[in-house]
């Protein structure tokens, strides 16, 4: 059985972490699936507390000193799979 991607049109992991981040996307009714790490995002950016999530070349940044400021960039090494670190 082939897996279906709900955006095709994603090419990168900047893409795609910009998507995860920001887009609220909606999974079958009534299940509210794929917006965890917006969930996540929101909760950091109300309290004092960091964030770095790397997949792929893709890599996420919410520094403790600037909550509320969302970072999505390119990394020099590409890591397989992904990590997260959470700062308080």
């Amino acid at each position: 059985m082939r897996k279906k991607r709900l955006k095709p049109s994603i090419s990168s992991d900047i893409e795609a972490l910009n998507v995860a981040f920001t887009e609220i996307l909606s999974g079958r009714n009534p299940e509210k699936r794929g917006n965890g790490l917006k969930v996540v995002r929101k909760t950091l950016e109300s309290r004092k507390i960091g964030l770095l999530f790397r997949s792929g070349v893709g890599l996420v940044t919410i520094p403790i000193e600037k909550p509320g400021t969302l970072t999505i960039s390119m990394s020099d090494e590409n890591v397989r799979g992904t990590y997260c670190v959470i700062m308080f």
